[in-house]
């Protein structure tokens, strides 16, 4: 599902946090961090998890200015080569004449001045993060789950649909196969008053090849999904990858209707519930 969430906080290492998600089947993560503190990502990672377990999640995390910038860094002198520096800027004034180059000019140079950055404190730094991060996710969490219930209402009328039809081909499935075991059996009739059959075997074969066209055990299995797909849908948290499953199922289900059907009617019916059942899965792979 889609979703945004923005915070920012504030103390000693202050920092914004941006989280972005849209639709994809598992959680895949893209964490964008400042510069120093890539230690934190398994732990922004960790954290990310504890609260999605779908979408395509981009984290961004930025550094506020801080009031001082200098006290993780240590500058110092490289003594020997500002010397060597000096050295030779005397023989170049003394050769070429006129006056040396300045103390700026030479500690300008690569090398004289070396500058150090103290390791970051991860620990401090994540103290600091990590309720902002919470700040950032609840909000996305939150636009998710009203976009969830949206979905979730569709689901249901849908899911309502789907079970009407299911109804339908249970009652229509005795007369179809009535229906089909007479035709059968008129055309077995015919056939040993033409010539010299077996009236027992016919029978058994009538009864057979009914016995093929019916469709009441997938119907059972059928209603078994869609009651469980409801008790799912209306039990809360991530119950996405559940109902995609069950929505297999009845497709499974479905289509062995579909090949088994000797009647336009519940062919009909199938195709309908084909595509109420196609169209479920599209949302729900949007689900958490």
């Amino acid at each position: 599902m889609t979703g945004f969430g923005r915070a920012g906080g504030s103390g000693e290492a202050p920092f914004w946090v941006e989280v972005r998600s849209v639709n994809h089947r598992y959680l895949d993560l893209s964490i964008r961090l400042p510069h120093g503190l890539a230690g934190l990502e398994p732990a922004v990672r960790e954290r990310v998890a504890s609260y999605l377990t779908r979408g395509r999640v981009e984290v961004t995390v930025v550094a506020k200015p801080q009031a001082d910038e200098t006290t993780s860094r240590t500058v110092s002198v490289n003594h020997e080569l500002l010397q060597a520096y000096l050295e030779a800027a005397r023989e170049a004034a003394a050769i070429w004449g006129g006056p040396g180059p300045s103390l700026e000019f030479v500690l300008q140079q690569p090398g004289v001045l070396v500058v150090e950055e103290a390791a970051p404190d991860l620990e401090r730094l994540w103290a600091s993060l990590s309720p902002v991060l919470d700040e950032a996710l609840e909000q996305l969490v939150a636009m998710r789950r009203t976009e969830g219930e949206r979905l979730a209402q569709d689901l249901r009328q849908r899911l309502a649909r789907v079970s009407a039809l299911v109804n339908q081909m249970a009652e229509a499935a005795p007369r179809m196969v009535a229906q089909y075991r007479s035709r059968l059996s008129e055309r077995v009739e015919g056939l040993i008053q033409r010539g010299d059959l077996d009236p027992g075997r016919l029978e058994a074969e009538v009864l057979l090849f009914a016995e093929r066209v019916d469709i009441s055990e997938e119907l059972v299995r059928a209603r078994s999904h869609l009651v469980e797909f409801e008790r799912t849908l209306g039990q809360g948290g991530p119950v996405g990858r559940r109902l995609d499953f069950l929505l297999q199922e009845l497709l499974r289900e479905t289509n062995t209707v579909g090949s088994k059907a000797q009647d336009g009617q519940i062919a009909s019916w199938v195709v309908d519930v084909k595509t109420e059942l196609e169209r479920m899965r599209e949302q729900v792979q949007n689900l958490e």
